[in-house]
């Protein structure tokens, strides 16, 4: 089981199997703190955005169009290249952002709503139905008891 804000896509389902959508994310723009003119993602054309390399969120810069895209393999280095000002923003998940921004005062979100709208499940190897219906059937009872909203509450989701 993969269960690290994976992307429920069309794409991935002809590789993997997936859960119902536990959580439902998005991508955000970061930029550095002092930056007052990229509040969305138009604003973003004519700019060098960082992109995490095969996300969502390289997706959903490639589709705003008019931009230049650097590709770095995990979120981390992502986000340093905004706040080292290697880039004009980054575009990534909004989990992510939002928890990067908290302990980084060089900068923010442009926008506290995602621009884009995407599912997150569990994905499986194709032939473990069993262990989706498993995980389904976990969540079922978690939000049936309270206890997922106990967790999104707790973490800030």
């Amino acid at each position: 089981m993969i269960l690290s804000s994976v992307t429920i896509t069309d794409e991935r389902k002809k590789e993997m199997a997936f859960s119902q959508p536990y959580y439902a994310a998005g991508q955000m723009i970061v930029v550095p703190a002092d930056n007052t003119t990229i509040k969305g993602p138009n604003d973003l054309k004519g700019k060098t955005v960082a992109v995490q390399i095969d996300t969502t969120g390289q997706e959903a810069a490639e589709k705003i169009g008019g931009l230049e895209i650097r590709k770095f393999d995990g979120g981390a280095e992502t986000m340093l290249a905004v706040e080292q000002g290697k880039v004009n923003a980054g575009v990534i998940d909004a989990m992510v952002a939002l928890d990067f921004v908290k302990n980084h005062p060089k900068v923010k979100v442009a926008d506290k709503k995602p621009f884009t709208s995407e599912d997150l499940g569990a994905a499986f190897r194709k032939d473990c139905e069993d262990l989706v219906k498993a995980f389904d059937d976990f969540i079922n009872a978690a939000k049936k008891d309270g206890t997922y909203d106990k967790i999104l509450q707790k973490w800030g989701m």
